[in-house]
């Protein structure tokens, strides 16, 4: 992903300038852009976090609760947005607790706000909770599985689950493409190839070998 950002880049100025360039990529370098926040609390502190599960080391309540037939994300990302969850959820007396009346003091009494948020959260259903939670605008998602988002309307709505007539294994479905483009838009055309399936026309394309030497290559059992 960050390769294709370089090189789109490079593509944007070399448009500009008339001039290309090197696009270097490491891994390493990759790593350690995603470190993001973290790598920030290290810097702020001098040590290094340590293993939260789903929680946010710096926002609270901000990670996934288990309701009654599965999990949900909640994220209190600011105060207001605190506010909001409380009032939603019938709790207006967690506004002026102490412990919990900024960020920065429910960060510090994280497993007491959770000691109340767990049991509460697990009295309804995860849509339950989405029905009550989304019109006060707390930002809050139900987690699928991977049957559920793949039968999920919306994903079929974006073409994103695309059926295909396989050689051997019959009619299958596969994932679609996921950037939409209006004028020139992609699609998935041929089902997943079979071992060796497109190695004679590969040889021939890139090594440009005539056909008299691919067959000579298969009837040697080198291909």
């Amino acid at each position: 992903m960050t390769a294709f950002q370089g090189i789109l880049l490079a593509l944007l100025a070399r448009a500009r300038t008339g001039r290309g360039q090197k696009v270097d990529i490491g891994m390493l370098d990759c790593q350690v852009a995603l470190l993001t926040y973290q790598a920030g609390i290290y810097f702020a502190t001098g040590e290094s976090p340590t293993r939260m599960g789903n929680q946010h080391p710096t926002i609270a309540p901000y990670e996934t609760y288990r309701c009654r037939d599965g999990y949900l994300n909640v994220a209190c990302g600011n105060d207001a947005t605190w506010r909001a969850f409380c009032r939603a959820v019938g709790h207006e007396e967690w506004l002026t607790d102490p412990r919990f009346r900024t960020n920065a003091d429910r960060v510090r009494h994280r497993q007491e706000l959770n000691a109340l948020l767990e049991p509460l959260l697990l009295q309804k259903t995860a849509q339950e909770w989405l029905e009550l939670l989304r019109p006060h605008g707390v930002p809050c998602g139900r987690i699928h599985t991977v049957g559920e988002v793949c039968e999920h309307p919306q994903v079929h709505a974006r073409d994103m689950v695309v059926s295909l007539s396989h050689p051997r294994a019959g009619q299958i479905r596969v994932t679609g493409v996921p950037i939409k483009l209006s004028e020139t838009p992609g699609g998935v055309e041929t089902p997943p190839p079979l071992l060796g399936e497109h190695t004679e026309e590969v040889l021939a394309q890139w090594l440009q070998l005539s056909p008299a030497e691919v067959a000579a290559l298969r009837r040697a059992g080198a291909l």
